[in-house]
């Protein structure tokens, strides 16, 4: 309560002291006026007595006077006692007047001020209180109970906000302590050192060997907690990461996991041929929300699916001049999962992830200003910066690369494939970008602080038109790729600089740093898991059959003696 308030209380109340002084001061008068006429009547009646000497007559004549003037004395002392009555009574009315105002003062002081002022104004006026009349506990007032009441909450209050500070002053310590140290490098991730990598027995069997039925690539879960897959039956699957390897204390030196089959959770069936998906970037199992993942399929509209029961969350859609809906080529989040970059035919359009539906910004790759400097034909893939939601990159299946901003502004295009791009990537801060093509047997690395040429160059057996995609170890030490051979090759990219230094005039491709066999069918897909040293694999191409001989009695014969369609786990020791 403010200081003014306090004293406007304090004025009026002894305003009203005073006037009730004044009024026991008229009343002493009345009485000291009632005392003086005592004293004359009782001085008039001893001058009217006579003397022994006089006549009875006159003797009896002046005892009426006296008996009177009796009277009259004891109405004034009666009316004395009443007045000493009035004026106690008047008194203890003064006291218990100063009580209550002092007890509406403090009332509408407490109203007034928040509620941690009041408690601990409410404890000193007790303290005071309780100093000043020193009752014992038993003859306290309810007011007095509720302020002890108040008390306790206050110190434990007090007591709480005590530990807060100790707890954030601890954190501080402890910030300022690794502050003076250099933080490891990746300890946040599996140390890969790949000396050697050994096969898991652990595969698993999504189909027949049936021509139809190929993969078409797997991706780990932001988490590395599930694998989902795709394959040519327009169906995704999603496999739980084995109990044995995700569990803490896996001695992986010796880990023997075998397990013949590996079954999918669930899968989900699109409507036509899956061109791409993806993972929500911020993706966790321990939050449902975010476990979520993105398709695109042929004649189909972009689909949201959760992650944990395989429903439809949403649907964003694209309608071409003609009102009729057409579908993405790519698609892919950027880093804060806020935005959807979706690649169409010369035009990229932006989806906003809580706005499902039909309402998007469409930027077109064809500009009149700058012919040149455009991507033309059917946008392949997609790769949005990793720090900034404003740059991303574009490849085509006319076989060139653009840099391009939110608003549709190109920075750059960059050529070289021999063959339409089916796969980008940027590293985590940003500064490098991978690329592959179809048949095309080189892996590109563009250095976006100097985009004039390439920056490393990779060899790996690609022949065929299919995507095959490649990935980065964590710890952004290793670059690995499958071929359609069978083999998974692996690069040492801190190793690789040198070597691609050297060989930067002659364009030879920088040569493996280790390769292994994964099988006899083609690799199309590879992904390493973020937490744990597990590489996947997905294998499986298109076959068709072959025109018999004439002499054979069937028209056709099968020509996939190498097929297997098979999802498998590799470990790195």
């Amino acid at each position: 309560m403010e200081p003014e308030t306090e004293m406007q209380g304090k004025t009026e109340l002894e305003q009203r002291i005073n006037i009730t002084e004044e009024n026991q001061y008229e009343e002493l008068g009345q009485n000291q006026k009632i005392e003086t006429l005592l004293d004359g009547k009782d001085s008039q009646a001893s001058s009217t007595l006579s003397p022994s000497g006089k006549n009875d007559d006159h003797h009896n004549e002046s005892e009426q006077p006296v008996n009177n003037t009796s009277k009259e004395c004891q109405q004034l002392e009666e009316t004395i006692e009443i007045v000493n009555s009035i004026q106690v009574q008047g008194t203890n009315e003064l006291e218990q007047l100063k009580d209550k105002q002092i007890n509406n003062i403090k009332e509408k002081q407490c109203q007034e001020l928040g509620q941690n002022e009041k408690i601990k104004r409410l404890i000193n006026v007790h303290d005071d209180d309780h100093n000043e009349s020193e009752q014992p506990i038993n003859s306290m007032s309810k007011e007095h109970q509720q302020f002890e009441e108040n008390t306790e909450i206050c110190t434990s209050i007090q007591v709480q906000l005590q530990r807060n500070n100790e707890h954030e002053e601890s954190i501080m310590d402890m910030g300022e302590k690794c502050a003076d140290q250099e933080p490891p490098l990746w300890n946040w991730v599996w140390p890969y050192e790949l000396s050697s990598v050994e096969p898991l027995s652990c595969v698993a069997k999504t189909s027949n060997n049936e021509y139809d039925k190929c993969l078409k690539g797997c991706k780990w879960a932001p988490d590395g907690s599930c694998l989902l897959t795709n394959s040519e039956d327009k169906k995704l699957r999603l496999f739980n990461i084995p109990t044995e390897l995700s569990t803490g204390g896996t001695d992986w030196q010796t880990l023997d996991y075998k397990n013949e089959e590996w079954c999918s959770v669930f899968g989900v069936k699109e409507g036509g041929q899956v061109y791409d998906y993806c993972w929500f970037p911020r993706m966790s199992s321990m939050d449902p929300d975010t476990s979520c993942f993105l398709t695109s399929a042929q004649d189909n509209p972009i689909h949201l699916w959760d992650a944990y029961d395989g429903q439809l969350r949403a649907t964003y859609l694209a309608y071409n001049y003609a009102d009729v809906i057409i579908a993405a080529h790519s698609i892919a989040f950027d880093a804060s999962g806020t935005k959807i970059f979706c690649g169409y035919h010369k035009m990229i359009r932006i989806f906003d992830v809580s706005r499902p539906g039909r309402q998007c910004v469409e930027r077109k790759l064809t500009g009149k200003l700058l012919p040149d400097l455009n991507v033309g034909g059917i946008v392949s893939c997609i790769a949005v910066h990793p720090t900034s939601d404003t740059l991303y990159a574009c490849g085509s299946y006319n076989k060139s690369i653009g840099i391009y901003l939110d608003d549709g502004t190109v920075v750059c295009v960059l050529v070289g494939h021999f063959g339409g791009l089916t796969h980008l990537k940027f590293n985590s801060d940003g500064t490098k970008l991978y690329s592959g093509s179809r048949k095309d047997s080189r892996l590109f690395c563009w250095d976006m602080r100097n985009l004039s040429t390439e920056y490393q160059i990779f060899d790996r057996v690609v022949d065929t038109s299919q995507r095959i995609y490649f990935d980065l170890t964590p710890n952004e030490k290793y670059l690995v790729s499958g071929c359609t051979n069978g083999v998974v090759r692996v690069w040492d990219l801190h190793s690789a600089i040198s070597e691609s230094q050297d060989n930067a005039e002659s364009d030879i491709p920088t040569s493996p740093h280790y390769e292994f066999t994964a099988s006899t069918d083609c690799i199309n897909g590879i992904s390493c898991n973020p937490y744990l040293p597990l590489l996947a694999t997905a294998s499986g191409q298109r076959y068709f059959p072959d025109i018999a001989m004439d002499e054979a009695d069937d028209i056709f014969v099968d020509s996939s003696s190498s097929q297997e369609n098979t999802v498998r786990l590799f470990k790195f020791v």
